[in-house]
């Protein structure tokens, strides 16, 4: 007979062990030496038991019969002659902590907490655990005494012993979350939970919750039954490593649960071994969130074995014997010995303390009447103004509750969408009017189909709805007149200009060239005070939102605009600008170019395409892409940039959706550029698919990452229009498993930034200074030299960098920029990846 068992608390079973001197070891020690997990010394044989055991560890021993029955019979979850309890010491005798339904001690009204003081009229004060296994447990049949101290009063109790066959299982529906609680994963665990959820159709449960709280273990071949209920078929469960080869074990996929769905797993310090194995692959295989504190960590695997069947000779003081034949890795890939299963949201899990039973109730009664309580029958008793007092009623039974109870008062602490909510709500004070409320849900079915729970889409008022899917979901209003910027779109309608506020006023902060407005001469630091006559709005928004307005009206915009002490009318084409036309500056071999917004269309990565090759035919060995500020794009322009430095077979970017990898971009060829060294530049402002360019560039070590952390905003985004008034931004997919991963530059410096004021400063003493922004399109140390002749007491004031700020606008980015990149291409040694 071979039996595979995982449980932690094995070794207390081995508590008669034949003596050494009686028993023949020889054939036992011959077999532990050549299938223990890993191997022993030679010289270990001739050592005595006692010895060769302080080479083991403490689940590898000798069973007498006896022993060998009492582990077979309880991986099987059989006892005989017993009454149904599980015990600890107390200064009074043994408290009972647990009482198994439908033992003798349940029917005879023991409750959790019930001091057990004598049994037969023997005190158990002093009894030990030994005592005890002869002192309450008999033959099947008899009877036992007890006297039981519960809340000061002592009670005389009768109960008849019995052979015990405990479920280890039990199932709750609530709404739509399946609410399980696994006490060990014995026998036959797998055909219960389909018994118990054969009534249940798993297309109406969104979310599946464990609770594997105190678990000890079980049966790995339990264990491996029931994940194939809900792990893919052919999917690795298991890992089995030993002492010279590895075993996998595979889901059969059995069973009717292997939809995509929400996978909970409550877990502490005691769930070991089988549960570790469980909730390791469980978060491997099906994205499971494991929540509560660090697992036991037993990751070994147990064999039983009969003497009769692998012992030469018999000996009737052997009856078999456990051996730690393998180590395992939960899903094929997690390691548990020593470690444990690490939780996902790491936290004190609440416990339910249940009150003083009133003595108005009944528990045989409610025990006989109920066999498995439901919500209305956990209300009704617990709601008689005593606390939580169903635990005691139903003992085991009643754990779905506890567990799902447990989820509900820790929900805001999970990440959302993670957990399916189907509380009731009667009334909710709501912004949004019914057709509002309507095309939001109708919107996020559609686009989170599978990854927010539809109990949310259809059951949460719709503000806890969106704080669901906060991370990933914006509402916009806006006037009807407005319409949304279109981030993927390659133009836009903002004249060129980059606004922001100081000391409550708008400032231009950035002229972009080749844009109306650098054209019609303005500059960063200048003031705008009116658009087409009316007054701009001081509200950074509202002033963007005036200018779009009146660039969209077509024809020409007026705007008049404060230049130190001069105001003056300047008239602006009301054409669109190309957003991802790249800037470029070169200087001694090194290139840099800048891009408003990375992949914005597939022309715009033309353009990029084309910037770069000719950087590189006109013989410049480095290349610095500057993409602080820039935003929005999207993947395709993206990918196609990235080929450019690829190597056959990399992978460039991995798309996730609903938390699971979608597909992986692979290299198909060799890219034109994969050795030139490139440094990009990020900053806090980067986000988007500028960020996926830079996160593919350094991971597979095309380039080397210069600046501060990035946004952490590597997605997709769409808007849409919901109503007249108002709209949805929403993720359609991520290039990571959440929104909001940061990239970590490799060389971490803050690199130099326009100073609006001091550039400020600088134009109202330079004039009109389109001439010179006609003279070339990018800057040009000739024509910052000819500003300093012609304005000798500008130049005294103000450095080269500012100079070019005000003539150049965003294009002098890349002048400055140079600068602050020569020392660092000079120290760091590029990464070019052959």
């Amino acid at each position: 007979m071979r039996v595979f068992i995982a449980a932690a608390a094995i070794a207390a079973l081995f508590c008669a062990v034949p003596d050494s001197a009686v028993a023949d070891t020889t054939a036992v020690k011959r077999f532990i030496k050549r299938y223990y997990y890993k191997e022993l010394p030679a010289t270990i044989m001739q050592l005595p038991w006692a010895e060769f055991k302080t080479y083991l560890d403490k689940y590898t021993d000798i069973l007498t019969p006896a022993e060998l029955q009492r582990v077979t019979d309880g991986m099987r979850g059989v006892s005989s002659g017993r009454i149904g309890i599980t015990k600890q010491r107390h200064r009074m005798g043994w408290e009972v902590v647990r009482v198994v339904p439908e033992s003798p001690a349940y029917w005879a009204g023991l409750l959790p907490g019930d001091v057990m003081v004598a049994s037969n009229d023997t005190s158990l004060v002093w009894a030990d655990v030994m005592n005890m296994g002869t002192i309450v447990r008999g033959p099947a049949g008899t009877h036992v005494v007890l006297d039981v101290l519960r809340d000061g009063v002592c009670h005389r109790i009768a109960v008849q012993r019995a052979d015990l066959q405990e479920d280890a299982i039990f199932c709750t529906v609530f709404g739509r979350t399946l609410a399980v609680r696994i006490l060990q994963f014995d026998e036959g665990i797998a055909e219960r939970f389909t018994t118990l959820t054969s009534g249940i159709d798993p297309l109406t449960i969104d979310t599946v919750l464990f609770d594997l709280r105190d678990n000890p273990g079980g049966r790995v071949d339990a264990t491996l039954s029931l994940l194939s209920q809900f792990v893919p078929a052919d999917d690795t469960l298991l890992a089995i490593a030993e002492q010279h080869d590895t075993e996998y074990e595979f889901s059969a996929g059995i069973g009717r649960w292997r939809d995509e769905r929400t996978y909970i797993i409550l877990q502490n310090e005691e769930s070991a071994s089988a549960s570790e194995l469980f909730a390791g692959t469980m978060a491997v295989r099906c994205s499971a969130m494991v929540v509560g504190k660090t697992s036991y960590g037993k990751g070994r695997i147990q064999r039983v074995f009969t003497a009769a069947d692998v012992l030469e000779t018999a000996d009737t003081a052997i009856g078999g014997f456990s051996i730690t034949s393998a180590l395992y890795l939960a899903g094929g890939t997690l390691a548990v010995d020593g470690v444990g299963v690490k939780p996902h949201v790491e936290m004190d899990l609440p416990q339910t303390v249940a009150d003083r039973l009133p003595d108005s109730v009944d528990v045989t009664r409610l025990r006989m009447d109920v066999a498995f309580p439901t919500q209305r029958h956990i209300d009704s008793v617990n709601g008689l103004g005593h606390g939580a007092i169903a635990a005691l009623i139903w003992t085991d039974r009643a754990t779905p509750f506890e567990a799902y109870h447990t989820l509900t008062s820790i929900r805001h602490q999970l990440p959302k969408p993670v957990w399916a909510c189907t509380a009731d709500h009667d009334s909710v004070h709501t912004a949004y009017a019914r057709k509002e409320e309507e095309a939001i849900r109708r919107l996020l079915a559609e686009v989170y189909a599978g990854q927010v729970s539809d109990s949310i889409l259809r059951m949460e008022p719709v503000e806890r709805l969106l704080e669901h899917v906060h991370d990933r979901v914006a509402m916009v209003r806006f006037d009807k007149r407005d319409e949304r910027e279109d981030l993927t779109k390659p133009h836009a309608d903002d004249l060129g200009l980059a606004l922001d506020t100081i000391d409550g006023m708008v400032y231009v902060t950035g002229v972009y060239p080749k844009s109306t407005a650098y054209e019609a001469g303005i500059c960063i630091g200048d003031r705008i005070t009116s658009v087409n006559g009316k007054l701009l709005a001081t509200g950074i928004d509202w002033a963007r939102r005036d200018i779009r307005r009146a660039a969209r009206r077509g024809g020409t915009v007026d705007l008049m605009v404060r230049r130190g002490n001069v105001i003056k009318r300047v008239t602006c084409s009301a054409r669109p600008r190309d957003v991802g036309v790249p800037l470029t500056y070169v200087r001694d071999g090194v290139g840099i170019i800048a891009v408003e917004r990375f992949g914005a269309s597939h022309h715009a990565a033309t353009q990029l395409t084309r910037v770069i090759e000719r950087l590189m035919r006109d013989e410049t060995h480095s290349i610095v892409i500057d993409l602080r500020g820039s935003y929005g794009g999207s993947m395709d322009p993206t990918l196609r940039v990235l080929e450019l430095f690829a190597r056959k077979g990399d992978t460039l970017a991995r798309v996730w959706k609903h938390g699971r990898i979608q597909r992986a971009v692979i290299a198909k060829a060799h890219g034109s550029l994969r050795r030139v060294p490139v440094f990009i530049c990020i900053d806090t402002a980067t986000s988007g698919a500028a960020e996926l360019f830079a996160q593919s560039m350094q991971q597979n070590r095309y380039a080397t990452i210069v600046g501060l952390m990035s946004k952490g905003a590597m997605y997709e985004a769409e808007e849409r229009h919901l109503t007249g008034t108002i709209g949805m931004r929403y993720v359609l997919w991520q290039f990571g498993r959440t929104v909001d991963a940061r990239i970590q530059p490799d060389v971490l410096t803050v690199l130099p930034v326009d100073n609006v004021l001091r550039i400020r400063d600088a134009a109202a003493g330079l004039g009109d200074i389109r001439s010179w922004r006609q003279t070339t399109a990018g800057p040009d140390d000739g024509v910052i030299m000819d500003v300093g002749r012609s304005r000798p007491h500008v130049i005294r004031a103000s450095d080269a960098e500012t100079i070019a700020a005000v003539i150049y606008g965003n294009a002098a980015r890349l002048y400055n920029l140079m600068s602050a990149m020569q020392p660092i291409l000079l120290s760091t040694s590029p990464i070019t990846k052959r």
